[in-house]
């Protein structure tokens, strides 16, 4: 399964619900991970197999984890949500949810750093002359 692309189709959904977020990582084992605007509200780890201990993700979306079956689990006294990848849009009112709660406490005093280059609005394309000649001869 490529999480690299359903990481993508969630961020369109969550952004099109009014969600601020990105893509923050794709991993060599084929895990990718979201990150929100607003730190409180969590991340999101896309995988086949279980993270690293050390880490923990509010939202989980596992391909290894029965399809049927979401899951609400408390691990060292915070709440995770773990879903199988089919079932990934069952997640998406969850977090808007908790975006809303999240607003209502105020803002955030610490913000994630968010790379200039993994912000959407200041995406910038570079294109040779000839293909900006190409752009331009088409207007």
């Amino acid at each position: 399964m490529n999480f690299k692309r359903l990481a993508e189709r969630v961020i369109k959904r969550l952004q099109k619900e009014g969600v601020e977020c990105y893509l923050w990582h794709a991993a060599t084992t084929g895990s990718a991970y979201i990150r929100f605007s607003d730190s409180r509200i969590g991340s999101i780890r896309f995988g086949d197999h279980k993270g690293r201990s050390q880490y923990s993700y509010r939202w989980n979306i596992r391909s290894d984890f029965p399809i049927r079956h979401n899951k609400w689990h408390k691990l060292e006294g915070r709440w995770r949500f773990y879903t199988h990848t089919k079932n990934w849009i069952e997640m998406i009112p969850l977090i808007v949810e908790q975006k809303a709660k999240v607003e209502q406490w105020g803002p955030n005093p610490y913000e994630y750093y968010v790379p200039k280059h993994k912000r959407e609005k200041e995406r910038t394309i570079k294109l040779t002359k000839g293909q900006l000649n190409k752009l331009t001869n088409l207007v």
